[in-house]
């Protein structure tokens, strides 16, 4: 059912906050974004360039169990610092498997609310794998504040600062995939076509062009430049939040160009998967076809895999079912791009 209010945007695995502290191995000490001011650039000149992989359609696989917390087995740190503010903040799991790679995912929300607590056991799953796992929050788009690009600007510093983490324990922080979900797929996917431009960034501590090996969006909402004429009444709401345009329908349009991911699609883009629900009646899956169309024009390697009845909101790598083919897929896909 549709969900009153803006947290109709919520997407993914809902889980309880934890409340424990970070927790970190001897010698490792933790890079905190406040005090760490340097430039890091995890990329080196043969990341640049975009890597290529046929991305499969994979109807069944046998997805593994979330780790209990019970458990102790999966070591995650909480609350890691990568700017002053209070959102400025992501949890990481680490794998207690050799090390495949590194998965970043960004919540969704609308760009008004959501948080990275939402993901705990989706980090949890992938790091059992052998992924670094990590849940991002950003600064959200309230009232006359954090409007567009402060919270993609948040995501790509607090890419970097996972990167950091990662580089600590001298592991590979090129192989890296950022997944979202909704509008978290929206921050994913400006990321992954516009990662050399340094606009957004702002304060950040961390610096640099930011190369993923892939991006997965989830049911994302990726033509906000058509929102008016194109979402339900509270979708084109949460768009006007992020834009927070004052200027006129010009100035709306020149803004919401600088938000629309099809407008900075170039072959040196990164494979991206793209799920969505063929019933989703606060994004349209038109969203995801169209921007696939776009990278595949663009010589850039893309899929969508759309599951028949699915509406807005379905789990994040989920083990329903219904839900299977997005699931075993976005595994495959994370699987062969960092192979």
């Amino acid at each position: 059912m549709l969900k009153s209010g803006i947290h109709w945007l919520l997407a993914g695995v809902v889980a309880c906050a934890d409340s424990r502290a970070p927790t970190v191995p001897p010698g490792v000490a933790l890079v905190q974004s406040e005090t760490k001011l340097e430039v890091f650039d995890a990329q080196s000149p043969e990341d640049a360039a975009p890597r290529r992989f046929v991305i499969r359609r994979v109807e069944q696989c046998v997805v593994p169990p979330t780790p209990s917390e019970d458990g102790g087995t999966i070591d995650v740190q909480f609350d890691v610092r990568y700017g002053p503010d209070e959102r400025q903040v992501l949890d990481v799991a680490w794998p207690n498997v050799p090390f495949k790679g590194l998965v970043v995912i960004v919540h969704g929300g609308g760009w008004t609310a959501g948080a990275k607590k939402l993901f705990v056991p989706t980090i949890r799953l992938l790091a059992s794998l052998g992924y670094v796992g990590v849940t991002v929050n950003y600064r959200l788009a309230r009232g006359f504040a954090n409007a567009h690009p402060v919270g993609l600007g948040d995501v790509r510093c607090a890419i970097r600062e996972a990167q950091a983490q990662v580089e600590l324990r001298k592991l590979n922080a090129n192989k890296l995939v950022i997944l979202g979900a909704s509008a978290g797929g929206h921050l994913a996917a400006m990321v992954g076509v516009n990662g050399d431009d340094p606009s957004s960034d702002g304060a950040c501590a961390r610096k640099g062009p930011i190369h993923p090996r892939g991006v997965i969006a989830y049911y994302a909402p990726l033509e906000l430049d058509r929102a008016h004429d194109h979402y339900p009444p509270k979708m084109v709401q949460a768009v006007d939040e992020l834009l927070r345009v004052d200027g006129g329908p010009e100035d709306w349009d020149k803004r919401a160009r600088t938000a629309t991911p099809n407008h900075f699609v170039d072959g040196a883009d990164p494979p991206v998967l793209l799920l969505h629900g063929s019933d989703d009646r606060i994004v349209p899956a038109s969203d995801s076809r169209a921007f696939s169309q776009l990278l595949e024009g663009a010589g850039v390697p893309s899929l969508v895999v759309e599951l028949p009845g699915q509406d807005h909101g379905f789990a994040v790598l989920g083990k329903k079912e219904s839900i299977r083919p997005a699931t075993c897929t976005a595994l495959a896909f994370i699987e062969d791009a960092l192979r």
